[in-house]
């Protein structure tokens, strides 16, 4: 009762992948304005700055057919399309390894 448990590692894949969603959904409803190659910068106020490094590390851990949408979707805000595109494959199979 007086103290909290540490989050478990699953919990915060979850919190990564919600925030990385978040990120590339703000990125497609600014036309123009997507992010230079790469992953962007870590937001120095936020929380996302301490999770970086998991993200990473969970991100290098995918098979290529995986990592390679997660890059480009939700780290640099491509649209599934774009990634697509770049990956040279389907949209519906660039949002099957998303899912």
């Amino acid at each position: 009762p007086g103290h909290s448990a540490a989050p478990s590692a699953d919990t915060e894949l979850r919190a990564c992948r919600t925030a990385l969603k978040a990120r590339a959904r703000a990125a497609r409803r600014r036309p123009g304005r997507l992010p230079p190659e790469g992953p962007p910068a870590p937001d120095p106020g936020g929380r996302e700055g301490d999770l970086r490094p998991a993200i990473d590390e969970a991100v290098r851990g995918l098979p290529a057919k995986y990592r390679e949408p997660v890059i480009l979707c939700y780290l640099q805000g491509l649209t599934n399309a774009q990634a697509a595109e770049r990956l040279g494959c389907p949209p519906g199979t660039v949002a099957t390894r998303l899912a």
